[in-house]
């Protein structure tokens, strides 16, 4: 009994110390696993660290191409601002918008106005024209009376009046068509 006793505690501490070795083996072999593992991550960190600076580079060099796109767009458009300031002879966006609106009224009204100026002046040519006729046909038909004469003078003066009517149109419609030129 003595013996198995002995033997029975024996084989327990053995058991006991392979139990241990079996620990320490494991714990040995998580070391090395995290060791390896520690080696592969920095090993990854430095392929991830080089990547990354692969795309910092990346997007550096397209940051720049899209700064340099971007400036050429706004000189671009500094320069057309530029020129309609020149043209318009005014300074704030807001009143080059509203210059333009309106231009685009002034440009109807000067329109309407040159097709009533020009209808006008077709009005007068005909009666001038008109006026001149019954002229010449009271001249050659008349007989010589006083009362003829009187309507000659009438018609003339008609014909000075409706001429001189007709000469005021045509300078109005002349500079109507300039400004609308403009």
């Amino acid at each position: 009994m003595t013996e198995r006793e002995k033997r029975e505690r024996d084989l327990l501490d053995r058991r006991n110390q392979v139990k241990i070795r079996q620990e320490l083996n494991i714990r040995a072999e998580a070391r090395n696993q995290a060791m390896i593992n520690s080696r592969e991550d920095a090993a990854g960190d430095a392929a991830m660290l080089e990547e990354a600076k692969r795309m910092k580079e990346t997007m550096a060099v397209k940051n720049n191409a899209q700064l340099e796109e971007e400036q050429t767009r706004i000189t671009t458009f500094e320069e057309a601002f530029k020129k309609i300031k020149e043209a318009t002879g005014v300074s704030d966006v807001n009143e080059v918008i509203q210059k333009f609106m309106t231009q685009e009224d002034t440009h109807n009204n000067l329109k309407q106005i040159t097709k009533e100026s020009q209808v006008r002046i077709d009005q007068l040519n005909a009666e001038r024209t008109a006026i001149l006729a019954r002229l010449e046909e009271l001249k050659y038909a008349g007989s010589g009376l006083e009362g003829s004469r009187r309507m000659v003078d009438e018609y003339e003066g008609k014909l000075g009046e409706t001429a001189a009517t007709c000469d005021k149109q045509r300078v109005k419609y002349e500079k109507v068509a300039k400004t609308l030129i403009q």
